[in-house]
């Protein structure tokens, strides 16, 4: 039963994951916030700082411009 439990959260965890980073890619910049955060945190991804960064950038100008 946990080992179900487990799964399933996994499974949701990278349904978000996928989603956020499809919204960022095409330029929802909440997404391209959560998407920094998850990759600025490692979570459910490799730790990636310097990619984050660049994804907290887009975010910003994204805010900027609309």
């Amino acid at each position: 039963e946990p080992h179900s439990l487990r799964s399933r959260l996994q499974r949701r965890k990278l349904f978000f994951l996928r989603e956020q980073m499809g919204r960022a890619e095409i330029g929802h910049d909440e997404a391209q916030t959560a998407y920094a955060m998850l990759l600025y945190h490692g979570h459910g991804v490799a730790q990636d700082v310097k990619t984050a960064l660049a994804w907290f950038r887009r975010a910003a100008l994204a805010v900027q411009s609309s």
